[in-house]
Protein backbone atom coordinates (compact mmCIF):
# COMPACT_ATOMS: atom_id res chain seq x y z
CA UNK A 1 0.00 0.00 0.00
CA UNK A 2 1.20 3.66 -0.78
CA UNK A 3 -0.62 6.89 -0.11
CA UNK A 4 0.50 10.21 0.71
CA UNK A 5 -1.19 12.65 3.35
CA UNK A 6 -0.52 16.46 2.89
CA UNK A 7 -0.83 18.50 6.41
CA UNK A 8 0.32 22.07 6.52
CA UNK A 9 1.92 22.57 3.46
CA UNK A 10 4.04 19.41 3.80
CA UNK A 11 3.58 16.02 1.68
CA UNK A 12 4.49 12.93 3.06
CA UNK A 13 4.71 9.00 0.98
CA UNK A 14 4.05 6.02 2.98
CA UNK A 15 4.78 2.87 1.40
CA UNK A 16 3.88 -0.80 3.21
CA UNK A 17 4.28 -3.84 2.40
CA UNK A 18 4.28 -6.98 4.46
CA UNK A 19 4.18 -11.13 3.67
CA UNK A 20 3.19 -13.51 6.59
CA UNK A 21 5.87 -15.88 6.97
CA UNK A 22 3.96 -18.44 9.30
CA UNK A 23 0.73 -18.41 11.10
CA UNK A 24 0.06 -20.87 13.93
CA UNK A 25 -3.22 -21.66 16.05
CA UNK A 26 -1.99 -18.85 17.89
CA UNK A 27 0.70 -16.17 16.55
CA UNK A 28 1.51 -14.60 13.09
CA UNK A 29 4.74 -13.93 12.18
CA UNK A 30 4.88 -11.09 9.46
CA UNK A 31 7.99 -9.67 7.43
CA UNK A 32 6.80 -5.61 6.93
CA UNK A 33 8.92 -3.63 5.05
CA UNK A 34 7.99 0.24 5.38
CA UNK A 35 9.19 2.96 3.45
CA UNK A 36 8.77 6.98 4.43
CA UNK A 37 9.85 9.78 2.29
CA UNK A 38 12.90 11.39 2.98
CA UNK A 39 13.52 8.87 6.10
CA UNK A 40 14.47 5.40 3.71
CA UNK A 41 12.78 2.26 4.79
CA UNK A 42 12.87 -0.48 7.33
CA UNK A 43 12.43 -4.45 7.12
CA UNK A 44 10.96 -5.21 10.78
CA UNK A 45 10.03 -8.87 11.50
CA UNK A 46 7.10 -8.70 13.11
CA UNK A 47 5.06 -11.62 16.28
CA UNK A 48 1.35 -10.79 16.96
CA UNK A 49 -1.23 -12.81 18.50
CA UNK A 50 -4.36 -13.54 16.88
CA UNK A 51 -5.89 -11.15 18.69
CA UNK A 52 -3.86 -8.81 17.43
CA UNK A 53 -1.59 -8.00 20.77
CA UNK A 54 2.53 -7.76 19.50
CA UNK A 55 4.48 -10.02 21.05
CA UNK A 56 7.72 -8.77 19.80
CA UNK A 57 8.90 -6.35 16.75
CA UNK A 58 12.88 -6.58 15.40
CA UNK A 59 13.59 -4.05 13.63
CA UNK A 60 17.31 -3.43 12.10
CA UNK A 61 18.72 -6.28 14.71
CA UNK A 62 16.94 -5.02 17.42
CA UNK A 63 14.51 -7.00 18.99
CA UNK A 64 11.96 -5.51 21.11
CA UNK A 65 9.37 -6.97 23.39
CA UNK A 66 6.33 -6.29 25.77
CA UNK A 67 4.34 -2.47 25.94
CA UNK A 68 7.43 -1.07 23.24
CA UNK A 69 6.33 -3.49 21.00
CA UNK A 70 2.90 -2.09 20.51
CA UNK A 71 3.92 1.26 20.00
CA UNK A 72 6.69 0.23 17.40
CA UNK A 73 3.69 -1.92 15.68
CA UNK A 74 1.56 1.18 15.79
CA UNK A 75 4.44 3.01 14.27
CA UNK A 76 5.50 0.69 11.68
CA UNK A 77 2.16 -0.15 10.37
CA UNK A 78 1.25 3.63 10.34
CA UNK A 79 0.41 3.54 6.66
CA UNK A 80 -2.29 0.39 7.41
CA UNK A 81 -3.36 1.42 10.75
CA UNK A 82 -4.53 5.06 9.11
CA UNK A 83 -6.56 3.25 6.65
CA UNK A 84 -7.97 1.11 9.02
CA UNK A 85 -9.07 4.70 11.66
CA UNK A 86 -10.28 6.29 8.29
CA UNK A 87 -12.25 2.99 7.79
CA UNK A 88 -13.80 3.01 10.93
CA UNK A 89 -14.66 6.41 11.11
CA UNK A 90 -16.40 6.26 7.48
CA UNK A 91 -19.94 6.91 9.58
CA UNK A 92 -18.88 10.12 10.98
CA UNK A 93 -17.28 11.04 7.44
CA UNK A 94 -20.62 9.99 5.39
CA UNK A 95 -23.30 11.00 8.21
CA UNK A 96 -26.34 12.24 6.12
CA UNK A 97 -26.50 15.14 8.63
CA UNK A 98 -23.49 16.77 6.77
CA UNK A 99 -22.46 14.67 3.83
CA UNK A 100 -24.28 12.63 0.92
CA UNK A 101 -23.08 10.28 -2.33
CA UNK A 102 -22.16 12.19 -5.44
CA UNK A 103 -22.29 8.33 -7.24
CA UNK A 104 -19.63 5.87 -7.64
CA UNK A 105 -17.18 5.71 -10.26
CA UNK A 106 -14.48 3.18 -11.02
CA UNK A 107 -11.05 3.59 -9.86
CA UNK A 108 -7.75 1.86 -10.66
CA UNK A 109 -4.74 2.01 -7.60
CA UNK A 110 -1.85 0.22 -8.48
CA UNK A 111 -3.00 -3.10 -10.45
CA UNK A 112 -6.09 -2.78 -8.30
CA UNK A 113 -9.45 -1.99 -9.92
CA UNK A 114 -12.79 -1.37 -7.62
CA UNK A 115 -15.74 0.75 -7.77
CA UNK A 116 -15.62 3.81 -5.16
CA UNK A 117 -18.23 6.10 -3.97
CA UNK A 118 -17.58 9.23 -3.64
CA UNK A 119 -18.98 11.99 -1.20
CA UNK A 120 -19.64 15.82 -0.81
CA UNK A 121 -20.21 18.23 2.30
CA UNK A 122 -24.23 18.88 2.16
CA UNK A 123 -23.37 22.91 2.55
CA UNK A 124 -19.54 24.63 2.55
CA UNK A 125 -18.99 25.97 4.93
CA UNK A 126 -20.08 22.65 6.86
CA UNK A 127 -19.97 23.01 11.00
CA UNK A 128 -19.79 19.50 12.21
CA UNK A 129 -20.92 18.59 16.22
CA UNK A 130 -19.51 15.57 18.17
CA UNK A 131 -20.86 14.34 21.46
CA UNK A 132 -17.78 16.52 23.02
CA UNK A 133 -17.84 20.12 22.87
CA UNK A 134 -15.39 20.45 19.98
CA UNK A 135 -16.89 21.60 16.68
CA UNK A 136 -15.20 21.64 13.47
CA UNK A 137 -16.16 23.41 10.28
CA UNK A 138 -14.85 22.47 6.84
CA UNK A 139 -13.86 24.79 4.23
CA UNK A 140 -13.26 22.02 2.08
CA UNK A 141 -14.48 17.93 1.69
CA UNK A 142 -13.79 15.63 -0.25
CA UNK A 143 -14.21 11.83 0.05
CA UNK A 144 -13.77 8.20 -2.36
CA UNK A 145 -14.55 5.21 -0.72
CA UNK A 146 -14.56 1.70 -1.92
CA UNK A 147 -14.13 -2.51 -1.23
CA UNK A 148 -11.03 -3.63 -3.22
CA UNK A 149 -12.13 -6.97 -4.83
CA UNK A 150 -11.04 -10.03 -2.48
CA UNK A 151 -11.49 -8.15 0.80
CA UNK A 152 -14.02 -7.17 3.14
CA UNK A 153 -12.55 -3.70 4.32
CA UNK A 154 -13.44 -0.40 2.78
CA UNK A 155 -10.25 1.81 2.04
CA UNK A 156 -10.67 5.67 1.67
CA UNK A 157 -9.24 5.96 -1.56
CA UNK A 158 -8.86 9.67 -1.24
CA UNK A 159 -10.14 12.04 1.51
CA UNK A 160 -9.65 16.30 1.42
CA UNK A 161 -10.64 17.76 4.95
CA UNK A 162 -9.17 21.53 5.55
CA UNK A 163 -11.50 23.97 8.34
CA UNK A 164 -10.70 24.88 11.74
CA UNK A 165 -11.80 23.52 15.02
CA UNK A 166 -12.96 24.72 17.85
CA UNK A 167 -9.78 25.64 19.40
CA UNK A 168 -8.93 28.04 16.51
CA UNK A 169 -6.96 25.45 15.23
CA UNK A 170 -6.69 25.06 11.69
CA UNK A 171 -6.50 21.83 9.73
CA UNK A 172 -5.98 21.06 6.03
CA UNK A 173 -5.37 17.29 5.10
CA UNK A 174 -4.90 15.38 1.53
CA UNK A 175 -4.85 12.22 1.66
CA UNK A 176 -4.41 10.06 -1.48
CA UNK A 177 -3.80 6.09 -1.76
CA UNK A 178 -1.31 5.70 -4.59
CA UNK A 179 -1.36 2.12 -4.69
CA UNK A 180 -2.76 -1.36 -3.22
CA UNK A 181 -2.10 -4.79 -4.11
CA UNK A 182 -4.75 -7.13 -2.58
CA UNK A 183 -3.16 -10.31 -1.74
Amino acid sequence: MTFQDTAAGQTVSVTESYTTVYASPTTFKITLTSAVSGQGSTTSTVYILRNGTAIAVDVQGQNITGLYSSDILLSEFAGFSAEIGYGNQLGIFTGASYFHSTGTSSVTIGPTTFTVTNWAANNIPETLSSCTTNQETLSAYSLSEGIPKGSTYPLVTSMNLAGTDSTGSTFDYVITLTSITVA
